[in-house]
């Protein structure tokens, strides 16, 4: 009896010590799924957040561009990322009284220091003057001497640089592409717009401007005088198609 007993007993131990190794397998299972879970979410959770911080931070970048912007551009202005990114890039500047001016004319100097600074010039402690017949020493010979000095301009056959002229479109565009190396078309065989002949001195750089989209209309207006906007945004556009900005 006594050995009945003690067999019993035995077998009791055993199933026991069965039961309580499968509760424990079972109970560390059950942990590490919990774990694994909660690991998954928490790396989802971090990855929402980060992607959250990271277009939060594109949106905050698209802010701080317009951050500082002139108090006569605003941001439903045509041409007013144009302005905002030269201007958060300090290639461009306004006036003392925080306006830009976007409409109004630009002459044949003020595009001289928007390019040397879109271009990173560096001419600081040289003498540069007296390049034309009517540049000696005003506030913008440098700019005009250096560009010509760069090949950028050449001025007119009475050598003279006439200044203070408004500039037009076809000008504009021929200076800003030399300036920038950007390359005009070797040939055109059919009109780039609709108001520009094939045989025009500024066919090449209005067909390159229409090709790559620099000016997106069907007609070009070579005569038109440009706004400070509109010559901000031929430079914007060059300098975007050139990985500048």
């Amino acid at each position: 009896m006594d050995r009945k007993k003690s067999n019993i007993l035995s077998e009791h131990k055993a199933f026991l010590f069965i039961m309580l190794l499968f509760c424990m397998v079972s109970l560390y299972g059950i942990i590490s799924f919990f774990d694994s879970t909660n690991d998954y979410i928490d790396n989802m959770y971090v990855s929402a957040v980060n992607i959250d911080s990271e277009e939060n931070k594109d949106e905050s970048d698209k802010l701080d561009v317009f951050a500082e912007l002139f108090r006569d551009v605003g941001k439903d202005h045509v041409h007013s990322e144009a302005i905002a990114v030269l201007n958060a890039e300090g290639i461009i500047k306004g006036y003392d009284d925080g306006t830009f001016r976007p409409d109004d004319k630009i002459n044949r100097a003020e595009i001289l220091p928007i390019l040397t600074n879109a271009l990173d010039s560096d001419f600081s402690g040289r003498v540069l003057e007296d390049c034309f017949v009517d540049i000696q020493d005003q506030w913008f010979s440098v700019f005009v001497c250096y560009a010509k000095e760069q090949g950028w301009i050449s001025g007119f056959a009475d050598g003279s640089y006439r200044p203070e002229r408004a500039i037009s479109k076809a000008e504009a565009l021929k200076i800003v592409f030399t300036a920038f190396d950007y390359e005009a078309c070797d040939s055109v065989n059919l009109k780039p717009y609709e108001d520009v002949p094939i045989d025009s001195w500024f066919a090449p750089y209005a067909c390159a401007a229409k090709k790559d989209k620099i000016i997106s209309t069907n007609y070009f207006y070579a005569d038109h005088k440009i706004t400070r906007a509109e010559f901000i945004q031929i430079v914007y556009n060059v300098m975007v198609k050139k990985s500048l900005l």
